[in-house]
């Protein structure tokens, strides 16, 4: 598998960030005034998550669900991690 060089990864950043997504971007405001409890800005989160966020906390919708499968896993089994 050939590494893609600097260009090539700029350009598809690029791609990324003016991508299109169905005209769904919305501000959090405008979504806390029409009542959604879900908003989407094209914005990656501070783990490169580019999902929905909620409009109660502006949390990552990814990230939230990594966080209730983590606190699930330890609840279950006791343990922090799965090599503990």
């Amino acid at each position: 598998m050939p590494v893609p060089t600097y260009d090539e990864l700029k350009k598809a950043l690029q791609i990324i960030e003016a991508g299109d997504f169905g005209g769904r971007r919305i501000t959090r405001a405008a979504a806390k005034l029409r009542g959604l409890k879900t908003y989407f800005t094209g914005q990656p989160c501070i783990n490169g998550h580019v999902d929905d966020r909620a409009v109660s906390n502006g949390n990552c919708m990814t990230c939230v669900k990594l966080k209730a499968r983590r606190y699930s896993y330890k609840k279950r089994t006791g343990r922090k991690r799965l090599n503990d």
